[in-house]
């Protein structure tokens, strides 16, 4: 990378204002001169100080730093002091883990302390009267206004009063769960209105990409559950055939029996044990020790080995859009809604939360996720997307359940079959191996032609969703026999057979037999079948699963994981065990939506930079003289630049 040398007074912005030319030469400040310890890129200065713009402009104009200023006072006494409010708070927050990598309230003093001094002055960081400093923002206020929104916004006991503590069980229960909802909803909208704030682009076509990804907790695990291999948010088995009840996330922190030490992934091995140790019997509510983390958990996630590890934490439910499935345009792929939960919950209701949060502001055609979402209950989870008229693209395991007989055709995968298809179609299964990948795809395009054409799909009327009412025809589906579709021949489909030889397609080799036709299974004899909605189709996908159709739309299932693999880089967000360390699940959840924020800027200008589209929004206010960096990554003293692209 070139760059030229910094000036002396790097660290303020050039063409400095002359009225504050003589507050640069008085002895009362202090400006932190970080080029002097290590070489910096000269535009430094000018996109931290961009970017601080940009972020305080995003907070004021969504909304989101009235919303903090509402709750972080730590009591309603006295006035409240000026210097610092919520948006001011949450542009430092955002600008910290743009630069630093890190949302600590170290950090955000950092960067309040390294911006150029017009801009500390402009934002009331620092003032100034008769050129003298008769107030500066202060570690204490930043932390001060971070225990007022942990304790104003906390989903646990602690939201409760001394004199609410005093009431029977059953009131404090019914209270908590009233203030444990309204501030949930204050956390949701604040998130809501950030992301919101970072979409520059419509999405049209309507697919987005669902999962969700490993938060380490801050503080460690208690002794007492050290031992665990792991949460149960990832069933070893399929909620519809399973014989166990669907999930209970207040009993997902049980041990499992076969847990193993060996099981357990700790991002810091190294560490020593913690000298607080929970001892007592496990009680209905407990209010955990100031070191412990009151909302984070024991959850299961899948290594890159592909096998089941722990994690204490939470889990950060994201969907984003993917790229147009129609390939007309290429299109930077945002986070369009995020929420963080204990490791342990299940993903159902928040990822219906999500989606319902999109759909009340763009197209919803299809969702795609992987396959521990095509393992919850039929009622849970494709029931609900069809409610929403939304089609599921999943994976299936290999253990998914075998073939179902609906009135007479062979359901598999979703789908119904012509009853004497060959059985050595019935049970296929990908490999990572070429050589069988691709005898993979010729049995699948071989199966696919037995199946039955689908004639009326399991989506609810657009009438009724739009109306909010229930659709009685919810999940019905009807099909066609596949010799009357024209895919096979048939002998009991008069004039299918020769149709077929023509065609080069498949004839049904011994079709069933009866001496009268009641007797024969329906879908060979009507014209068309109705299957009801039931656990048989809970696979049911709007292109044949393992279809070259199919693959180009999962496909774009990478979208997501991509988006978890660049937010943790440690040359971007940085989002790790350390990225945060306040505990509770609002101050956790307002760094990761900063983390998820920054993200969106920085994909928009790439996008911007690479196809030339310009976007009319202050958020792109990134200087355009000189080298682009991409992200700068400021650890204390030292500036660590990361350049992806230099400008033409």
């Amino acid at each position: 990378m070139s760059s030229s040398t910094p000036t002396k007074n790097s660290n303020t912005a050039e063409g400095i204002d002359p009225d504050f030319a003589s507050l640069l030469t008085t002895h009362d400040i202090k400006e932190p001169n970080i080029s002097a310890i290590v070489r910096l890129h000269p535009n430094l200065l000018a996109q931290l100080d961009a970017a601080f713009r940009r972020h305080h402009w995003l907070v004021k104009t969504t909304g989101v730093g009235e919303v903090l200023d509402r709750h972080c006072r730590s009591s309603n006494r006295g006035r409240k002091k000026a210097g610092l409010d919520g948006a001011l708070y949450y542009a430092l927050q955002l600008t910290a883990v743009f630069t630093t990598g890190q949302a600590t309230i170290e950090q955000m003093y950092v960067v309040a302390q390294s911006l150029p001094l017009p801009t500390r002055i402009e934002f009331g960081i620092v003032v100034y009267k008769d050129k003298k400093k008769v107030r500066e923002l202060t570690r204490k206020q930043l932390y001060t206004m971070t225990e007022g929104l942990g304790r104003n916004l906390s989903y646990t006991t602690d939201c409760l009063t001394d004199a609410e503590r005093q009431l029977p069980h059953a009131d404090q229960r019914a209270i908590l769960q009233t203030r444990q909802a309204e501030r949930h909803a204050v956390v949701t909208d604040f998130v809501t209105r950030l992301l919101k704030g970072t979409h520059l682009i419509n999405i049209e076509h309507g697919t987005y990409a669902i999962d969700d990804t490993s938060i380490w907790a801050w503080s460690k695990a208690p002794h007492s559950s050290r031992h665990l291999g792991g949460g149960q948010d990832r069933p070893l088995a399929d909620e519809d055939t399973a014989d166990v009840p669907p999930h209970d996330s207040s009993r997902a922190a049980e041990a499992q029996d076969n847990a193993t030490p060996g099981d357990v992934e700790d991002p810091d091995p190294d560490g020593t044990p913690d000298a607080t140790e929970v001892k007592g019997e496990h009680k209905e509510r407990q209010d955990p020790a100031p070191w412990l983390c009151p909302d984070a958990a024991w959850g299961g996630k899948t290594a890159k080995s592909g096998a089941q590890v722990g994690i204490y934490g939470y889990k950060a439910h994201v969907i984003v859009n993917t790229n147009d499935p129609a390939g007309k345009q290429a299109l930077p792929v945002l986070i369009q809604a995020l929420e963080l939960t204990p490791a342990n919950e299940d993903v159902v209701d928040v990822s219906l939360r999500l989606i319902d949060q999109i759909r009340a502001r763009a197209p919803f055609v299809r969702l795609i996720g992987d396959r521990h979402y095509g393992y919850k209950r039929f009622d849970r989870w494709a029931m609900e997307l069809w409610r929403r008229r939304i089609h599921q693209v999943l994976d299936l395991r290999a253990d998914k359940p075998g073939v179902m007989d609906q009135y007479g055709s062979k359901v598999i995968d979703g789908r119904p079959h012509c009853p004497r298809m060959g059985a050595h179609l019935e049970t296929l299964v990908p490999s990572d191996e070429p050589e069988k990948q691709t005898e993979f795809r010729q049995q699948i395009a071989e199966r696919e032609k037995f199946a039955l054409r689908m004639v009326k799909g399991p989506l609810a009327s657009p009438g009724k969703t739009a109306a909010g009412e229930h659709d009685p025809k919810l999940g019905i589906t009807r099909w066609q026999c596949p010799a009357v579709a024209g895919t096979v021949g048939c002998p009991l489909r008069p004039g299918t057979v020769g149709l077929a030889r023509q065609a080069g397609a498949p004839v049904v080799p011994h079709p069933p037999e009866a001496e009268v036709d009641q007797d024969l299974p329906r879908c060979c004899t009507q014209q068309t079948i109705q299957i009801e909605s039931g656990t048989p189709m809970k696979y049911l996908q709007e292109e044949y699963w393992g279809s070259k159709e199919w693959g180009l739309i999962y496909a774009l299932r990478s979208a997501v994981e991509a988006v978890f693999g660049n937010i943790k880089n440690r040359g971007t967000e940085d989002v790790r065990r350390g990225f945060v360390q306040v505990v509770g699940l609002p101050l956790v959840t307002l760094a990761v939506a900063a983390a998820a924020a920054c993200h969106n800027i920085r994909i928009l200008e790439k996008h911007g930079r690479e196809s030339g589209e310009q976007f009319a929004s202050p958020l792109m206010n990134h200087p355009v003289d000189g080298e682009l960096i991409e992200s700068l990554v400021l650890r204390g003293d030292e500036v660590f630049e990361h350049l992806e692209r230099t400008a033409a």
